[in-house]
């Protein structure tokens, strides 16, 4: 995740599940500040696991409005490993 653009969510399901990294001040400490942050990669080393990237306005509350699991139909990009 890069700092200062938006407040997000990002965790990987269906594999790595707990694994993820929320961003919400712009010095959050799980953001790229400098190009060779390399320590705030979340690596899953899973073949086809999804990935579910959330944003949030600014200001109010973070909470991810919908999880994978909710009966929502939401457009997503899957992306995988070669």
């Amino acid at each position: 995740m890069l700092s200062n653009l938006i407040r997000r969510h990002l965790n990987y399901f269906n594999d790595c599940d707990s694994q993820g990294a929320t961003c919400t001040t712009p010095d959050c400490n799980t953001a790229f500040h400098n190009s060779d942050d390399n320590q705030v990669q979340v690596a899953c080393q899973v073949d086809n696991v999804d990935l579910l990237i959330t944003f949030y306005p600014t200001g109010g509350e973070v909470t991810p409005a919908v999880t994978p699991q909710s009966p929502v139909n939401i457009p997503m990009y899957r992306l995988r490993r070669n």
